[in-house]
């Protein structure tokens, strides 16, 4: 059991890795262009939304742009799909409606992330058939298509999420 607790972190230390310095990088820049108030008027606006969140507004944010920079990842950096990926799609979006107390959109939620799942994971198995066994070029634009497909589907649903969450914390709710 514990073994496949610790091969599964291992698994996603990649992401883990990428993720920690791009946020670092992130961080980083942001807080040298504040301080050189180098932040031109498109910018503040940008800035602007993000002023005055409760807890709860930032912590969904950081939660929903996790889930969706790993949905980001599965998609264009990993070359297998396994199953913890399905299981960690699952308990951040758990995560995300406990802490809106939306347990009835946590059903739906859930459904979209095993579907993103199991659509990364036919883009996978299609990719590798093609590279592997037999190249088809069909089979290759489908499964890029695929991977489109999903990262179109994910960013819709992120920037929905961000647009909820920002008008909840509006109205104070």
């Amino acid at each position: 059991m514990r073994t496949d607790i610790i091969n599964g972190i291992l698994d996603l230390f990649d992401f883990i890795l990428v993720f920690s310095i791009v946020i670092i990088l992130l961080g980083v820049t942001l807080t040298l262009a504040i301080r050189k108030k180098e932040i031109q008027n498109k910018n503040i606006q940008l800035y602007g939304m993000f002023v005055g969140l409760t807890n709860k507004s930032i912590l969904s944010l950081s939660i929903s742009t996790l889930r969706f920079l790993f949905v980001l990842w599965c998609a264009l950096g990993s070359k297998q799909i396994i199953s913890i990926y399905l299981l960690v799609l699952i308990l951040l979006s758990i995560i995300y409606h406990i802490i809106n107390f939306s347990i009835t959109e946590m059903i739906m939620d859930t459904f979209n992330s095993a579907l993103i799942y199991f659509s990364l994971l036919m883009s996978g198995l299609l990719y590798n058939y093609v590279t592997e066994l037999n190249f088809n070029i069909l089979l290759l634009i489908i499964s890029i298509l695929l991977k489109i497909l999903v990262l179109t589907y994910s960013t819709y649903f992120f920037f929905k999420t961000m647009n909820e969450v920002l008008k909840k914390n509006k109205k104070g709710i």
